[in-house]
């Protein structure tokens, strides 16, 4: 038994705390409502021991709960926004007309800009950049308003182009090549979102969704 415990340790690289509440309720205080920052630089890198259960990592030690943080909570809403993201089977990627941020900004002047509250724009999900991109590809279930959103995938002008060219639209290939290529960098969370690995087939999220 002890070494059955033993096998479910592991440690992970996150800004999140964990456990990962996902629908969460009340919405008032989901941590990605309530700060809109959270889900784009989280609270600061960390490599906590986790015990991985069949409902969700567990922080053990060395992480954000440590610290005195409460979970990330994440409400109905917003668990369902990112499900639909990773059901989408075949994503139509094309050019946002509205809710688009200025393209010449880099991920720090964004950020900034959104500290200022002068930040009227979608963010990408895969970065913390303006999103300039999105997938319009319609959703079963939801009525013809819902579904010309798309799934609600959105995306910046430069993973866009490197999901397109270079990964052949395949969203899990595009969030391990960001998160290789931010790896180990200084500005690591400028390149890279704290929460873009929920939106993968071996995410928090997808893993965990039967206990949901």
């Amino acid at each position: 038994m002890e070494q059955a415990a033993s096998a479910n340790l592991k440690t992970i690289t996150t800004r999140l705390s964990y456990p990962i509440l996902f629908n969460h309720e009340p919405v008032e205080s989901c941590s990605w409502c309530i700060n809109p920052l959270h889900g784009l630089l989280g609270l600061g890198t960390v490599h906590p021991l986790v015990r991985d259960t069949p409902s969700g990592y567990i922080e053990v030690s060395g992480g954000h709960a440590a610290e005195g943080y409460l979970p990330s909570r994440m409400c109905v809403s917003c668990t369902l926004d990112r499900f639909r993201i990773v059901g989408c089977e075949d994503h139509e990627i094309h050019k946002l007309e509205e809710g688009v941020g200025p393209s010449i900004l880099d991920a720090e002047d964004a950020i900034e800009l959104s500290m200022a509250g002068q930040a009227d724009w979608e963010w990408c999900c895969i970065c913390p950049c303006p999103a300039a991109y999105g997938c319009k590809r319609p959703m079963e279930g939801l009525n013809d308003e819902e579904a010309e959103i798309g799934c609600g995938l959105r995306l910046c002008e430069s993973c866009a182009e490197t999901m397109r060219s270079e990964c052949q639209g395949d969203l899990d290939m595009l969030v391990a090549m960001k998160m290789s290529e931010a790896e180990g960098r200084e500005e690591y969370e400028f390149m890279i979102r704290a929460d873009a690995d929920l939106l993968t087939r071996s995410g928090e999220l997808l893993r965990r969704a039967a206990f949901l």
